[in-house]
C-alpha cells in the first residue's frame, strides 16, 4: 500500500503544497515538483546574465538586428568573421535557403542554412567541392519556427538548435574544408513560402546556453509557443569570450536553490547559499576549488544518495544523480 501525506514546501520563495509519499522510493512526486523548480532557477539565471549583454550591441558581439517593421534595429560596421552566430524567427513553411552568410563570391566559405522535404540542413562550403553539412528534421507542429547556430573558424565546428532545443547531428565531410578566414560576410535572409520575422547575427561563437536564452527571447516576442529551455545547453560552456555565464555555476545554483534555500536562505544561522559563487563558497569553507570530494557541500549532499558523511538536504527530500553531478561538474571546474 501507497500512503502519503500533504505538507507546504517552500521553494524558489513559494510554498507548494507537495504530497509526500511513503513506502515508495521509485515515485515521488515531491522530486519532480524540485526538479521542475531546479530547472526553473537555471532558466531564470541564465537569462538575468545573458540577454542584457546580447542583445545591447554596445557591450556584446551583436551586429546586426531586424524586426519586421524595424529593418534597421541594430546595423552595425563590422571589419570581418570567422565566426559568427546567428537566430532567426521563420514561418515553417519556408523552403531554400532561409538564412546564408558568405564571403562575396559563390561558394566560397558561404554557411548556409536551407529547409527542403522535411529536413533543416547546415552547410558550410569552404570552396567549390569542400565542405561540411548536417541535417536534422524539420519540427512537426507550429507554424512558425526559431532556428539557432553558431559557427566556429573550422568548417565542422557548428552548432544547431531549433525552437530551443540542441539538435543531435550526424556531419559530413566533402573534399578538404580548410578554415574559415578573418573577412567580411554577407548577408542574405528570406526565400519562398513565408517570411523572416527576426534575425539577429553576432560575430562571434556564442555558447548553446546563449543561443538558447536569444531563441526563446524571439520566440516571445514573435508568439512561437515551442520554443522551450532545454537543460543540455549546461553541458556546453564553449563560446564567446564575450558569455557572462558560468554554465557549470548556473546547473549548480539551479540544484542549490530549489534543494537547499528551505534552510540556507538569506540570512540563514545555518549558512546562507542564496546568490552564491564560487568564491563566497571558498571562503567560507562549503568549497574546496577543484576538489568535489573534499568539499562539505559537494560530501553531504552524496550522503542523500548513499556514501557520505551526512545527508543534506535534511528536510525528507534527497537530489538526484543528474543534480548531484552537475554540483560536483562545478566545483571540479573551479579554478
Amino acid at each position: 500500500m501507497i500512503t502519503g501525506k500533504l505538507k507546504w514546501v517552500p521553494i524558489l520563495g513559494l510554498p507548494l503544497l507537495v504530497f509526500s509519499f511513503q513506502n515508495c522510493s521509485d515515485f515521488t512526486v515531491q522530486q519532480a515538483i524540485l526538479e521542475s523548480a531546479s530547472l526553473a532557477s537555471g532558466q531564470n539565471y541564465l537569462d538575468s546574465q545573458e540577454l542584457p549583454v546580447l542583445t545591447d550591441p554596445a557591450r556584446g558581439p551583436l551586429v546586426r538586428w531586424y524586426q519586421q517593421g524595424q529593418p534597421s534595429k541594430v546595423d552595425k560596421a563590422y571589419t570581418g568573421a570567422d565566426k559568427l552566430s546567428y537566430v532567426f524567427a521563420v514561418d515553417r513553411a519556408m523552403t531554400g535557403k532561409i538564412f546564408t552568410a558568405y564571403s562575396g563570391s559563390a561558394n566560397a566559405e558561404e554557411t548556409a542554412v536551407s529547409v527542403a522535404s522535411g529536413k533543416i540542413t547546415v552547410s558550410r562550403i569552404f570552396s567549390a567541392g569542400n565542405s561540411a553539412q548536417a541535417m536534422v528534421n524539420l519540427p512537426s507542429t507550429g507554424t512558425r519556427m526559431v532556428i539557432a547556430l553558431r559557427a566556429g573558424a573550422q568548417p565542422d565546428d557548428f552548432s544547431l538548435l531549433v525552437n530551443g532545443i540542441v539538435q543531435t547531428m550526424t556531419i559530413t565531410k566533402t573534399g578538404s574544408p580548410q578554415e574559415f578566414s578573418f573577412v567580411t560576410k554577407t548577408l542574405v535572409a528570406g526565400t519562398t513560402g513565408g517570411m523572416v520575422y527576426e534575425y539577429m547575427f553576432f560575430n562571434d561563437r556564442l555558447n548553446n546556453a546563449q543561443l538558447n536564452s536569444l531563441s526563446r527571447y524571439i520566440g516571445t516576442t514573435n508568439s512561437v509557443s515551442q520554443v522551450i529551455f532545454d537543460p543540455a545547453v549546461f553541458a556546453d560552456s564553449s563560446g564567446s569570450t564575450g558569455s557572462t555565464v558560468d554554465t557549470k555555476l548556473a546547473a549548480a545554483k539551479a540544484v542549490i536553490d530549489s534543494s537547499c534555500l528551505s534552510c540556507h536562505g538569506a540570512g540563514s544561522t545555518r549558512g546562507d547559499f542564496s546568490n552564491m559563487t564560487a568564491a563566497s563558497m571558498i571562503t567560507r569553507g562549503f568549497v574546496k576549488a577543484g576538489q568535489p570530494l573534499s568539499s562539505s557541500l559537494y560530501f553531504r549532499m552524496k550522503g542523500s544518495q548513499g556514501g557520505g558523511t551526512k545527508n543534506m538536504p535534511d528536510n525528507g527530500t534527497t537530489v538526484s544523480a543528474s543534480q548531484l553531478q552537475a554540483v560536483y561538474d562545478w566545483i571540479s571546474n573551479i579554478q
